[in-house]
């Protein structure tokens, strides 16, 4: 075993072979690299909305076609169906918004939202409570994101926020940003009666603005309100007018979790993704995987002639097979790892660029967990031990 760890050898022909060093170990790790970045992408996209702790008991109304409705609706809904225990509306299209605190301005994404937002979501709270962090009228709750901007060196606990149209809300909690999740971002968000200083008719007793609000709704344990589509489809059309005139003609109730990549529309109430171009980038990333280790084998294999001389020597010096193939396996799998961890880097310079190609915020660590740890593992293991078979068995042939 002593002997096996022995590597000088190896990373002298390294040394000696600078070129060759350089092709398979910055060429697995560009290829690594790639992988990794549509791994993170797949895997976020996929996950959307899957934190929540309440996520099977959480639905979106929609109609045929759309998710945006009107926001009185949900009084409606409250005190008709014993089903529903919570409802939440959303309004997030109201644009970037001149915000003034202190002695400046700074333009907000503003999101708008009922009291029971925090009891129906599992956004993380980082300061202050999610019980009463929407308690009181002109109270906000402000990403961490706009934290740092707006406060760069201060605490932003109790930070007045000013608006043009004379409302003024306080900071009484700061939230990890909303991401991974068909709930938009928003720089600061309170509560949804404030609406009337921006949108009145969003309020409105007569479901004007009918397209600007998201309903999420949470039933009660063991309750599905999909068995009740047909009666509140009835009954909208007694109230609403949008179902009167036979603008919309049915009710759905969409699961949270099926929410991200639906065909319905939202206006750009909600975030959506794009399924078939999630499953188009896993194949690339599953082809450029498969290509590189097949590239790697080949140039491993290619230079196996340049070690002859070391292998035939260590043949006659009394090691066997076994050992053979063992240090072979050995090197290949070290060069993989530190291939690895090159494309790890190289992914999280990237990063940035990625973004703003696909549009998104990723987060590598998102990929950390045993699960994908042991993934990682086997496949460099893999990788390794298919490169130092092969170059193992070259050497033994001739």
């Amino acid at each position: 075993m002593k002997h096996l760890l022995n590597l000088k050898s190896f990373f002298k022909f390294l040394g000696k072979n600078k070129s060759y060093t350089f092709i398979d170990i910055f060429g697995l790790s560009i290829s690594l690299m790639f992988v990794i970045l549509i791994a993170t992408y797949t895997f976020q996209e996929l996950s959307t909305d899957q934190f929540h702790e309440n996520k099977d008991r959480i639905y979106v109304l929609a109609s045929e076609d759309n998710y945006a409705t009107a926001y009185r609706l949900s009084d409606r809904l409250l005190e008709r169906y014993p089903e529903i225990d919570k409802i939440c509306g959303i309004c997030n299209q109201l644009g970037a918004t001149p915000v003034e605190i202190g002695d400046y301005e700074i333009k907000s994404e503003l999101l708008l939202v009922d009291t029971t937002f925090f009891d129906m979501f599992s956004f993380e709270l980082i300061q202050g409570n999610q019980k009463n962090a929407l308690e009181a009228l002109n109270y906000a709750v402000i990403s961490e994101t706009y934290a740092r901007k707006a406060f760069p060196d201060r605490d932003p606990m109790g930070q007045i926020l000013k608006f043009s149209n004379g409302l003024s809300l306080t900071v009484n909690g700061v939230m990890k940003d909303i991401k991974n999740s068909t709930v938009s971002y928003g720089d600061v968000l309170f509560r949804m009666e404030n609406v009337k200083y921006f949108n009145p008719g969003i309020e409105s007793q007569e479901y004007h603005n009918a397209g600007a609000t998201v309903l999420f709704i949470m039933t009660k344990p063991g309750m599905d309100l999909n068995t009740r589509v047909q009666e509140i489809t009835a009954y909208f059309k007694e109230i609403f007018w949008m179902y009167q005139r036979d603008i919309r003609k049915q009710v759905q109730f969409v699961p949270l979790t099926d929410v991200y990549f639906s065909k319905l529309d939202s206006w750009g109430r909600v975030e959506q993704g794009d399924w078939t171009f999630v499953l188009v980038l896993m194949s690339v990333g599953i082809l450029i995987l498969l290509f590189a280790i097949i590239n790697y084998v080949n140039l491993t294999v290619a230079q196996t002639g340049f070690r002859a001389k070391e292998m035939a020597i260590r043949r006659l010096l009394g090691s066997s097979r076994m050992e053979l193939f063992a240090r072979l396996i050995l090197e290949a799998t070290f060069l993989t790892f530190v291939s690895f961890i090159v494309g790890l880097f190289l992914a999280y310079l990237f990063i940035p660029s990625t973004n703003n190609l696909l549009q998104t915020k990723l987060a590598i660590t998102t990929l950390i967990s045993p699960f994908s740890i042991v993934i990682v593992i086997s496949v460099l293991l893999i990788m390794g031990l298919v490169a130092g078979f092969i170059t193992g068995d070259y050497y033994l042939k001739y």
